[in-house]
């Protein structure tokens, strides 16, 4: 078996048939793996549609306990030598699966290809996922921190080898935006990535998803980033990588960080508060600016750098004894006098 597609399943019955759709039929080497993770609609029956006009559908039952669960039990039973993602109520481009299996180049550990934003609306925040999911790269490079961490952590636009995963004990950690410790858990094993400059994927987007819900504030993840964040420092500490690959912990959590922040900017004290915790007990060798600055608790005021610079990052600002102190990026930029009240 070459590739496995894995697809979490829940409340998708207006999109699933869709997405099946844009993978089916797939050539004798590939297997799709659907996991019906308790949905309470009509998906079940959907699937049970596909599975006879597709044998090769295999499909996974089990109670609900969210998309990194769902996604875990498939990982499980995958046989394909390279496994990559797709969610219901997204599709892939006409002739991908064909295009990846063309892809796939066993020189390399990670293989990743662009998205598409498919939306009737035109939202700041869908500006933002387009230049975000933008190609940045092209062809076959050497994996460094820096190429890792300009580079997109979704799992549905790449293709990861199942060794890999399943030798190391790769997982999702149960929560939203599981896919930045899965994606970190994996970057420490990958020497070579190739980039294809073409878009395969087509990521629907709806104001009212969640993503859209947290852009507007309706909602807050505020301690989700920093539980995946310290689930990842776990992974590290476990697997013989936390020495070596320190920078890449540097780099995931200034990404957690500021996108914390940016999602839960009505709980910035939370948010703070969190990743110290973490921090503190994960005790770095040689930690970042930014994770000293945020360790050390002294941070008054987090101020997102998008609204003064239109810059996407964030300033901290510090009160140390009769000064405030402004970081940018974590680096210290200046002081100034505090007023007397």
């Amino acid at each position: 078996m070459r590739l496995s597609i894995i697809i979490p399943v829940y409340k998708s019955q207006e999109t699933l048939a869709a997405c099946l759709d844009s993978i089916f039929p797939v050539p004798a080497d590939v297997e799709v793996i659907c996991v019906d993770d308790g949905s309470p609609d009509d998906s079940i029956s959907i699937l049970q549609q596909y599975q006879q006009k597709y044998p090769t559908l295999q499909i996974i039952r089990q109670q609900n306990g969210g998309i990194a669960s769902a996604r875990n039990a498939a990982l499980g039973k995958a046989r394909g030598e390279w496994i990559t993602f797709c969610d219901p109520d997204d599709t892939l481009v006409p002739g991908a699966v064909e295009k990846i299996l063309q892809a796939l180049d066993n020189s390399c550990e990670l293989i990743c290809w662009g998205a598409n934003i498919v939306s009737e609306q035109d939202l700041e925040w869908m500006r933002t996922a387009k230049s975000y999911h933008r190609i940045k790269q092209e062809g076959k490079k050497t994996a460094t921190p820096a190429l890792l961490g300009e580079t997109t952590v979704t799992v549905w636009n790449k293709a990861f080898k199942r060794t890999i995963i399943q030798n190391n004990q790769i997982v999702f950690t149960q929560g939203l935006f599981e896919d930045n410790g899965f994606y970190w858990s994996y970057a420490p094993y990958v020497k070579q990535m190739l980039f294809i400059n073409e878009y395969w994927y087509n990521y629907v987007q709806r104001d009212s998803s969640v993503f859209g819900k947290l852009y507007r504030g309706d909602i807050s993840y505020a301690g989700n980033f920093a539980r995946v964040f310290g689930a990842l420092v776990d992974f590290y500490k476990k697997h013989a990588l936390w020495k070596e690959y320190q920078p890449y912990l540097q780099i995931a959590f200034k990404q957690m960080f500021f996108l914390s922040l940016k999602l839960s900017h009505k709980q910035t004290a939370q948010t703070c508060g969190d990743f110290r915790a973490v921090l503190t007990s994960a005790k770095f060798d040689h930690p970042s600016a930014l994770m000293t600055e945020v360790q050390r608790g002294k941070t008054i005021q987090l101020v997102n750098g998008e609204i003064l610079t239109g810059w996407k990052w964030v300033f901290c600002l510090t009160n140390i004894k009769d000064y405030k102190h402004v970081f940018l990026f974590g680096h210290h930029i200046c002081q100034f006098k505090r007023r007397k009240k």
